[in-house]
């Protein structure tokens, strides 16, 4: 039977929300749908690439007719309206695959969750009854960032300004998780929060 409750975990990148998402899988059983990973998905579906095709044109494909995810990430980075453009594709088809797979879930776990960074800039959030942030200082993310992405100082940097300021996560936050420490850190507060349900 499928929990009544779903939690949006959101936060900016490098915050440490997909540590999260992991503690609360491992721990404690946690359905978790990454918006993330449907969206690689999504990219794949013959009707979306058709739609890309239109949109973006060839160079966004590899050889093998797959959507090159850089070169794609490259060609809306800083370009509002080709975002815009990409986001009326994808984004319909995340929604209804996440909506699906919701329905899907077969679990014991006290509630579903959905982990995206675009939690509250799209219409996920209103599929959520409770919006769960993970924070993180901002210098920890630049350095996180750089490390994982083998990024320089200034690229990271245009990542990280390219989306929402922490501080406009926490305002939003029903839960404030913080990201800024170890694992061991997260996990004691995922601890302290799981007990009003477990």
């Amino acid at each position: 039977m499928k929990p009544n409750k779903v939690i949006g975990l959101t936060g900016s990148i490098a915050s440490g929300k997909s540590t999260a998402a992991s503690i609360l899988k491992k721990e404690y059983g946690i359905f978790c749908i990454d918006a993330d990973q449907v969206g690689h998905e999504i990219l794949e579906d013959p009707k979306v690439k058709a739609r890309l095709l239109e949109a973006f044109g060839p160079d966004i494909f590899r050889d093998d007719r797959s959507v090159n995810r850089k070169a794609l990430g490259d060609l809306v980075f800083e370009q509002e309206e080709r975002l815009e453009t990409l986001n009326q594709i994808t984004h319909p088809a995340i929604i209804a695959s996440i909506e699906e797979r919701l329905q899907k879930a077969d679990t014991t776990a006290p509630f579903l969750m959905i982990e995206a960074y675009g939690l509250l800039q799209t219409d996920l959030k209103d599929m959520v009854d409770e919006i769960w942030v993970v924070g993180c200082d901002r210098k920890t993310r630049l350095r996180r960032v750089m490390e994982r992405q083998h990024l320089t100082e200034e690229e990271a940097k245009a990542r990280i300004n390219g989306q929402w300021p922490d501080e406009k996560y926490r305002d939003a936050a029903d839960v404030y998780l913080d990201g800024s420490g170890t694992e061991e850190f997260l996990k004691e507060q995922c601890d302290l929060l799981m007990k009003r349900y477990v």
